[in-house]
C-alpha cells in the first residue's frame, strides 16, 4: 500500500512537473523592453528628420550607426519645404512639418539663465533676485540684492541688459521652477519666440539671457546657479549634467493616447547615480526631449525611432549637449515605438 502511495506521488508530482514546465507565462515589460534595446530592427526605408538644432554635431555619427546596423534603412536630415517622417525636439512639432502620430522622450534639457559678464564673474541668482530683474526692478548687477545672493563674490556695477527673446520651452521650465521658490515671481521682460535660437556670439557685457543648457554648452558658457534656500553660501544648484540627470530622476511618466509624457514631481525624491548613495541637487528646471512619429503608420519610421532611443544605451547621447533620459522612461519609450514591429534577431555589438 505504502508503495502504491509512493508510486502515486511520484506520477503526479511528474505530471505537475510536465504542466508547469508546458506553461511559459507572459514576459514583464521590462524584460521585454531589455530584450528590445538589446537589438535592433531593420526595415528597409528612409525616414526624413527634423532634428532639434542642439543634436546637429551628432546628427551624421548617428546617420552612420544606423547605415552600418541596417543598409536598407536611412535617415536624412529635413529640407526646407519637407514634411518630417520623424521630430526630434523638445517643442509640440511645427503643425506644417509634422502631424504627431506618437511620441516619446529620448533625452532631457534643461532652461538656463546666461549671466554674461566680461570679467568672468559667475553668479548665483536668486528667485526674487530673477523676478526683480525680469520686471524692471533691478538694472544693475550691484544691485544690494544680487549682492545678497552672492556674498563671496565682488561684482562691478555694470547695466543688466536682458535678452528680451527666448525658447518657449526652456523659458516655461524655467519660470515654473521659480515661480515654485518665489510665488511672487514675475516676468514682465522675456517672451516665448517659437524657433527662437540665442546668437551666443553676440551676447553684450552684462546680459541675461534665457537659453537651453544644451545650447549654452556647445557655447561654452556656465549658467547662473539658482539659489534654492535660504544660505546663500551653501543653498544653490548649478546646472550641470549631473544635476539636471538628478532633476530628470524626479520625472514621472505616463501613458496617453498619443503616447509616453512625462511630469516633474519635485516632490519625489531624486534618485543617486550609479555608483553613488547620495543624489545630486536636483535642477528642476527641466524637460524631456521628445522622439515623435509623423503622419501615417509607418513600419521603417517605427524602427528609426527605436534606433535613435537605443542611442543612450550606446552612450551617443553623451556625445551630444543633451542628458539621458532616466532607465525607466527609456524603456517605457522603447516599448511604445516599438509596437508592430517584427522581433529584432541583430544582436548589438
Amino acid at each position: 500500500m505504502n508503495v502504491a502511495k509512493r508510486i502515486s506521488s511520484i506520477i503526479t508530482a511528474s505530471l505537475i512537473v510536465v504542466a508547469l514546465s508546458a506553461c511559459t507565462p507572459p514576459k514583464p515589460p521590462e524584460l521585454l523592453a531589455q530584450e528590445a534595446e538589446q537589438t535592433f530592427t531593420c526595415i528597409d526605408g528612409n525616414a526624413k528628420v527634423d532634428f532639434s538644432p542642439s543634436i546637429y554635431g551628432a546628427v551624421t555619427t548617428w546617420q552612420d550607426s544606423l547605415t552600418a546596423a541596417c543598409t536598407g534603412m536611412t535617415m536624412t536630415e529635413l529640407a526646407e519645404g519637407e514634411t518630417a517622417d520623424i521630430s526630434v525636439g523638445a517643442a509640440i512639432p511645427d503643425a506644417a512639418k509634422c502631424v504627431p502620430l506618437i511620441s516619446a522622450p529620448m533625452a532631457v534639457d534643461a532652461g538656463v539663465i546666461v549671466a554674461y559678464l566680461a570679467d568672468g564673474t559667475q553668479v548665483a541668482l536668486s528667485a526674487k533676485s530673477i523676478g526683480l530683474i525680469l520686471s524692471g526692478k533691478i538694472t544693475d548687477w550691484s544691485d544690494v540684492q544680487i549682492k545678497k545672493d552672492n556674498p563671496l563674490v565682488s561684482i562691478n556695477p555694470l547695466p543688466i541688459v536682458v535678452n528680451t527673446q527666448a525658447d518657449p520651452t526652456a523659458l516655461l521650465a524655467l519660470t515654473t521652477w521659480l515661480t515654485r521658490l518665489d510665488s511672487a515671481f514675475a516676468n514682465t521682460l522675456i517672451k516665448p519666440t517659437p524657433g527662437f535660437v540665442v546668437d551666443t556670439t553676440a551676447l553684450v557685457d552684462g546680459s541675461l539671457t534665457v537659453m537651453n543648457f544644451s545650447d549654452a554648452a556647445i557655447a561654452g558658457l556656465t549658467p547662473a546657479s539658482i539659489v534654492v534656500g535660504k544660505n546663500p553660501k551653501t543653498d544653490y544648484v548649478g546646472a550641470t549634467v549631473d544635476t539636471i540627470d538628478s532633476g530628470a530622476s524626479q520625472f514621472v511618466a505616463s501613458h496617453t493616447t498619443t503616447g509616453v509624457s512625462v511630469k516633474l514631481n519635485p516632490d519625489k525624491k531624486p534618485t543617486p547615480p550609479r555608483g553613488a548613495d547620495i543624489p545630486f541637487p536636483p535642477y528642476q528646471a527641466v524637460y524631456p526631449i521628445n522622439v515623435t512619429l509623423c503622419g501615417a503608420e509607418s513600419l521603417t519610421n517605427r524602427a528609426i525611432a527605436k534606433f535613435l532611443l537605443r542611442l543612450d544605451s550606446q552612450g551617443a547621447i553623451s556625445n551630444t549637449s543633451l542628458v539621458g533620459i532616466p532607465e525607466e522612461i527609456r524603456i517605457e519609450s522603447i516599448l511604445e515605438v516599438s509596437k508592430g514591429l517584427p522581433k529584432a534577431s541583430a544582436p548589438t555589438n
